[in-house]
């Protein structure tokens, strides 16, 4: 990519905590970390922002220019990219470190659980794990950390709750912060600070989604549950109506625990919540347009290098554009393929992380899509599935706001 696509710039990848070394929420955590000064339950994210703060102070000495830091991930890297944006926005100017950003295939979708909601996935782990929970809370903690980390993995897949997500711990991540997608604020911080988004995705993303973690039955309750390791409860509640409105598998699907759940988990990571995070950016109640800075795009086209480890039926499936982004990713691409991932993608990519006005993007607003065809060809087109995803988007916030309303009410009257 560096050589050949003459992508000049210097790439750091850090490494991170993950799973529940990197998520691991409770009050038990909480209580110990605060008589060090210390916050709890989104070290992963912690871990990002030091390699952050190292690469701004150090990158100049590898020829990198700390001013002109843009961070990308793909999958729950995107996601990460979204909340480590958001945490920079909340920064003053003086300690920003961000100035573009890469969501490769995910997004946000909703506020992340509250503590309590936290509480009992550390209540679960502890119960598979034989640590009563009677105990006093430094003799959990205690018989928590003797566990190999290995042990400690292993039992985690079987709890119900096995996904170990982000907390809303008030730290890293705000109380408010779709709140302040809703009201634009989100969007005025990121105009005042000129961050420009590349955002997007693949066709057929729910292919390899239905392969992660899928319920374990071939029932509508089991695939809400596996739901419920993901996302707060109302949330799922809110969802499942619209996909399953008289509660019987669609017509169009072929099963709960995988067709549907590949399905109902690609909208809830990537395409329904891209529309309405693009939504939250253009057209907020408070009326602040972010369009300017969004450059959407769409893959539909995959290298034959892909057939190595996806499935050719599984079509332009999640992480198949990866030699699209990484020029060929490892795989060799042909001279063809080279110039359709350099002319579509690269090319227009490198001079957006050299910081260049205008890099070859081609869209306009929020509904324009860089769209690269099965052909290889590039075509700018309108968002067909634009619409359904702000209606999904919408009922989650409206979801979200009842539910918040309440956390308020319970903390001022301390119920």
């Amino acid at each position: 990519m560096i050589g050949e696509a003459d992508f000049n710039c210097v790439i750091v990848m850090p490494a991170y905590r993950v799973n529940l070394f990197g998520f691991l929420y409770s009050a038990e955590l909480e209580e110990d970390a605060a008589t060090v000064g210390e916050t709890v339950g989104n070290h992963g994210f912690w871990d990002q922002r030091l390699a952050l703060e190292w690469t701004k102070a150090n990158i100049q000495l590898f020829g990198g220019n700390p001013e002109t830091i843009t961070i990308s991930g793909y999958s729950a890297g995107a996601n990460s990219v979204f909340h480590q944006l958001a945490y920079d926005l909340r920064q003053p100017d003086e300690n920003s470190l961000i100035c573009q950003a890469c969501i490769w295939s995910n997004s946000p979708a909703v506020q992340p659980k509250q503590p309590t909601e936290t509480q009992t996935q550390f209540n679960q782990l502890l119960t598979v794990l034989d640590i009563p929970l009677t105990l006093p809370n430094s003799e959990k903690l205690i018989r928590l950390r003797s566990i190999p980390a290995k042990t400690l993995l292993d039992k985690a897949k079987t709890i119900p709750l096995h996904q170990f997500r982000p907390t809303t711990d008030t730290s890293f991540i705000s109380p408010s912060l779709f709140t302040a997608l809703d009201t634009g604020a989100f969007a005025r911080s990121l105009l005042a600070r000129n961050i420009r988004i590349i955002i997007g995705e693949c066709r057929d993303e729910r292919f390899l989604y239905s392969t992660w973690f899928p319920p374990r039955e071939n029932t509508l309750s089991a695939l809400r549950t596996r739901l419920v390791a993901d996302y707060p409860e109302h949330i799922v509640d809110a969802v499942i109506p619209l996909y399953y409105p008289n509660g019987s598998l669609p017509t169009h699907c072929e099963n709960w625990d995988q067709d549907a759940w590949g399905r109902i988990y690609a909208d809830m990571q990537v395409h329904r919540m891209q529309r309405g995070l693009v939504y939250a950016l253009t057209e907020n109640e408070g009326g602040v347009d972010a369009s300017a800075l969004l450059f959407r795009y769409r893959i539909e086209w995959r290298a034959e290098c892909v057939e190595v480890a996806l499935p050719v039926e599984w079509g332009v499936t999640h992480s198949s554009d990866y030699p699209v982004w990484f020029f060929g990713n490892g795989g060799l691409l042909g001279d063809r393929e080279k110039e359709v991932v350099t002319e579509g993608f690269v090319g227009p990519l490198a001079m957006f992380v050299r910081g260049e006005k205008e890099f070859g993007w081609g869209t306009s607003g929020g509904k324009g899509v860089r769209t690269l065809r099965e052909d290889g060809s590039v075509e700018i087109v309108e968002d067909g599935d634009w619409e359904e995803g702000v209606r999904v988007w919408k009922v989650l916030r409206d979801a979200d706001r009842k539910v918040g309303m309440g956390y308020m009410y319970m903390e001022k009257y301390r119920l």
